[in-house]
């Protein structure tokens, strides 16, 4: 099936996407040249859709599950090669505050 270009939020174009059963879709920026994934891209692509967050269209699944999902022989593995999917809240509110109860008085 082809579509014409459509502009919008990754996530919210996603979720549409996927109620229509239309998840093998290709995408990519409309200036951006079209480039094969490979079986290496879709594995990389199905592990950052179970990663990412709801809000973002991914499923949220835990690292230990996609390590199983992905049949990787330890959770070391997955995390060195995802690790960076994952939000960095190191400068973050979240963490502010948790310092903050950890160190109240």
């Amino acid at each position: 099936m082809y579509v014409e270009h459509t502009e919008g939020v990754g996530g919210e174009i996603f979720k549409a996407v996927c109620k229509l059963g239309l998840q093998g879709i290709v995408s990519k920026r409309l200036n951006a040249p079209y480039r094969s994934m490979g079986a290496d891209g879709l594995r990389h692509f199905y592990a950052s859709w179970y990663f990412n967050r709801r809000a973002d269209g991914g499923l949220e699944v835990p690292p230990k599950a996609v390590r199983a999902r992905l049949g990787q022989a330890s959770i070391v593995m997955t995390l060195d090669r995802y690790s960076h999917l994952f939000p960095a809240h190191h400068d973050g509110a979240e963490l502010a505050a948790a310092e903050r109860a950890l160190f109240a008085k």
